[in-house]
């Protein structure tokens, strides 16, 4: 429940749906961890949903999300302990993968 999607290109080809923290039906139990699936060209899913190895450097739920050019940013949200007023950002990678999320601000 409450995860931020966001679609991340890292090239006019190849492009990933994104599926980022979250929780399990209450705040008190945000998630850290970050899910993508290749996409088509035309939006598409292509294959199924991994979990990627580097999760959050801390979990988070009810947060906004952006993206500009191939970076993926999250916006505030709620750790499960309160509100927080940090922007994380990780640059989208290829072959299902992104450079870790490190947050700033707050």
């Amino acid at each position: 429940r409450a995860p931020v999607a966001l679609v991340g290109g890292v090239s006019n080809t190849a492009r990933f749906l994104y599926a980022i923290g979250g929780d399990g039906g209450a705040v008190t139990t945000a998630r850290s961890d970050i899910e993508v699936v290749a996409l088509t060209p035309f939006g598409v899913l292509k294959g199924g949903w991994r979990t990627l190895s580097q999760p959050l450097p801390a979990a988070r739920t009810g947060a906004q999300g952006l993206t500009i050019g191939r970076f993926l940013y999250l916006v505030g949200g709620d750790t499960g302990g309160g509100f927080v007023d940090t922007v994380a950002g990780a640059l989208a990678g290829s072959g299902n993968s992104m450079v870790s999320f490190c947050c700033c601000g707050g």
